[in-house]
């Protein structure tokens, strides 16, 4: 029997200090090889022999038959028996509580003895043996798994970094790797302990104090070590070292075991709970929240959408989406812009052959990228670029956009876009008022008259006649002769728009 601070031989001393070094011991705090030692009584000498696993007298407390004296197991002195090596008496205890091994030594064998017989180790340990040489055990631990860890990732960034600019690379892996190998969990284990013994000692207030618990969780820390295995290292490590420190919780606590057990799963599963709602939080926090893509102002009024109108569907999708940017503040110039929008296709612009016609010089619309990047495009900006001032109207295909100078709010009943009629006029002249109604006419020229008379009244210029309309893609202003940019794909006088 030997202090487990300073090896000091304790065989035939009384419970207390260590003569040496005083640290405190005390018989039920060391483990014996069952029948090996004699438990003697202070007062008669008489001799009494240790048979349990732990080879302890069963009981513990009785009254001696030699001198009548009422023992406890701590108040009696021990002695090898007689032909038996006193280190032959005791049985394995803690390793790392043995200063005549080397470090390396009382390291390795702590560690397997800590993941393989947690319960076994915590036996060997003195129930009032000191918990700062546990708490060391575990930093070692933890400065293992640093040293390894900057081996490896700073070693693979070193031989990855091209021209010697590894240095700031090594020293944030540096402290990523002594944040998540070292503090972290120095931090948690801590709480860990408090949180452990604090819910034991609810539960129960015969335990073997908050040393023991400390014990049980920093002894099982070799566990940590598990962490360097790739991909999965921390989710194995951490339930290696749960498990393995609620076993030896169980068996340092003695009698209060499965108390003891649930008190040390407590803490770090809500630890875990707390990490996982965190970082469910967090990601639903910066998670975009879904938005429902705008849509255009209500038709309203007798001649909404129908198929009575006339309108083409083509038609419709592009006044949607005119409507919808105009309502938005984002009115576009050239009414090229609108593809992408709510579905507008380049398609939707084509003459009544179905050719596409062209957006500035030889730049066909169907040229133009199928997505909102269309309005980036340099054929509509150099074609805006030479538009003169004052622009009242521009034509594509078969649809002229008179939405220039016109505000949405003021002027609900004014025209945006018109569906120019068919080859012979076979179809009807089609406006799209900015509030959403369709008005239809077999008679252009009296429509857009009465349009031009509402605008005058709005103080918003005039249309230019359906004939110039009819003959080229403009753009139109108010005081200015109709002309074309040399789109040869603008029908004249047959309507083909």
């Amino acid at each position: 029997m030997r202090c487990p601070s300073c090896d000091y031989p304790l065989w035939n001393l009384k419970a207390g200090p260590c003569p040496e070094c005083g640290t405190p011991f005390k018989p039920s705090g060391l483990r014996f090889t069952p029948n090996a030692v004699r438990f003697c009584c202070p007062h008669c000498e008489t001799a009494y022999y240790g048979t349990s696993r732990s080879g302890h007298l069963v009981p513990r407390t009785f009254g001696c038959v030699g001198c009548g004296a009422h023992l406890d197991m701590d108040e009696m002195l021990v002695r090898p028996i007689e032909g038996v090596d006193d280190r032959n008496a005791m049985q394995a205890g803690n390793p790392w509580l043995a200063p005549n091994l080397p470090l390396r030594t009382r390291w390795q064998k702590t560690f397997y003895r800590g993941l393989g017989e947690p319960a076994l180790l915590i036996e060997g340990t003195p129930a009032i043996g000191p918990a700062g040489a546990a708490l060391r055990y575990a930093l070692l631990n933890f400065a293992a798994v640093f040293v390894v860890g900057m081996l490896l990732f700073g070693g693979f960034i070193a031989l990855t970094s091209p021209g010697g600019g590894a240095g700031p690379a090594i020293l944030a892996s540096a402290a990523t790797v002594g944040v998540l190998g070292v503090l972290v969990p120095a931090v948690a284990m801590l709480l860990w302990i408090a949180g452990a013994h604090g819910l034991l000692s609810l539960v129960t207030r015969d335990n073997e104090g908050i040393g023991r618990t400390t014990q049980a969780v920093a002894f099982t820390s070799g566990a940590w070590l598990l962490t360097l295995i790739p991909c999965a290292g921390y989710p194995v490590a951490i339930l290696v070292w749960i498990v393995c420190a609620s076993v030896a919780m169980a068996r340092a606590h003695g009698g209060r075991g499965g108390r003891a057990a649930l008190s040390a799963l407590a803490p770090p599963l809500v630890m875990i709970a707390m990490l996982v709602g965190g970082y469910v939080l967090l990601a639903v926090g910066i998670m975009p929240t879904p938005i429902a893509p705008p849509q255009p102002p209500p038709m309203t009024g007798p001649a909404a959408w129908r198929g009575t109108t006339g309108i083409r569907g083509e038609t419709q999708r592009v006044a949607d989406s005119l409507r919808l940017a105009m309502h938005l503040g984002t009115t576009p110039t050239h009414g090229a812009e609108l593809i992408g929008w709510n579905g507008v296709t380049a398609r939707d612009f084509a003459n009544a052959d179905g050719t596409s016609p062209r957006v500035h010089g030889s730049t066909r619309i169907v040229d133009l990228p199928s997505s909102v990047y269309a309005a980036q495009h340099p054929a509509i900006v150099q074609a805006t670029a030479q538009w003169p001032a004052g622009v009242t109207a521009h034509r594509i295909g078969r649809l002229v956009f008179t939405h220039h100078g016109v505000d949405p709010q003021r002027h609900p009943d004014l025209a945006i876009l018109m569906q120019l009629p068919g080859p012979g006029a076979a179809e009807p002249l089609v406006l799209v008022w900015t509030a959403g109604h369709v008005q239809t006419s077999g008679d252009g020229r009296a429509e857009i008259d009465a349009e031009n008379r509402k605008r005058a009244a709005a103080g918003v210029p005039p249309l230019p006649p359906l004939e110039a309309l009819m003959a080229g893609p403009g753009p139109w202003t108010a005081d200015t002769a109709p002309a074309s940019d040399g789109d040869d794909s603008a029908p004249r006088a047959t309507g083909d728009g």
